[in-house]
């Protein structure tokens, strides 16, 4: 056999060399085998832990997404009292999607159009995320169902009312919006018409 090392107990004891290469074939390729299945054991593990914290990240950072949204929202509100109280007349804060994101402008005008560049208005977060506005008319999905969603605050008394555009479409108090990530609903931002107050809860 050429290159193959031989114990030499075993020739002088009469073992023909063929079994001696077999069976040293054999425990090294056992040896091959056990050494294989650890690792691949090993890989799997590591893998299993990758994953786990690979999806353990983008759930938190779909959370920290919907929060920024819900909490730019509550902000945005706050934002239109002290605007509207600092105005002699209505003012205005509309909601509005891009394939960008969720932006808020403000005006004195009940009409708005969705501008091709909203770098001059307010982010306040993704547009991979989903905004719902309830009523008590039922739900509008922001960037579907309407354009742009118009709020104001009646000055007299910080309540909020329903607003009526140029064209005669009537935009109800919200009751509440939904953010929602996919499927899921992680916060409310509510609304109370009577008292202009509003607050978000997690879901």
């Amino acid at each position: 056999m050429n290159n193959m090392w031989f114990c030499p107990a075993l020739i002088k004891s009469g073992v023909p060399e063929s079994k001696i290469f077999h069976s040293q074939q054999s425990r090294a390729h056992k040896s091959r085998s056990g050494f294989s299945l650890i690792e691949l054991i090993i890989t799997i593990a590591i893998m299993a832990i990758f994953i786990g914290v690979i999806a353990l990240s983008v759930g938190l950072l779909r959370s920290a997404d919907t929060r920024g949204l819900a909490s730019g929202l509550n902000d945005s509100l706050t934002d239109l009292k002290s605007m509207a109280e600092s105005h002699s007349g209505p003012y205005y804060m509309h909601i509005y999607k891009t394939a960008d994101g969720f932006y808020v402008h403000y005006s004195e005008d009940t009409d708005f159009t969705v501008p091709s560049d909203p770098s001059g208005d307010t982010k306040i977060g993704y547009g991979t995320l989903t905004i719902n506005i309830i009523d008590k008319n039922g739900t509008k999905v922001l960037g579907t169902d309407v354009d742009s969603y118009p709020i104001t605050i009646r000055k007299k008394d910080g309540a909020y009312q329903d607003v009526t555009d140029s064209s005669g479409t009537n935009y109800l108090v919200p009751k509440y919006f939904e953010v929602l990530n996919g499927d899921r609903l992680d916060y409310k931002v509510y609304m109370a018409k009577d008292t202009g107050l509003h607050y978000m809860e997690q879901q």
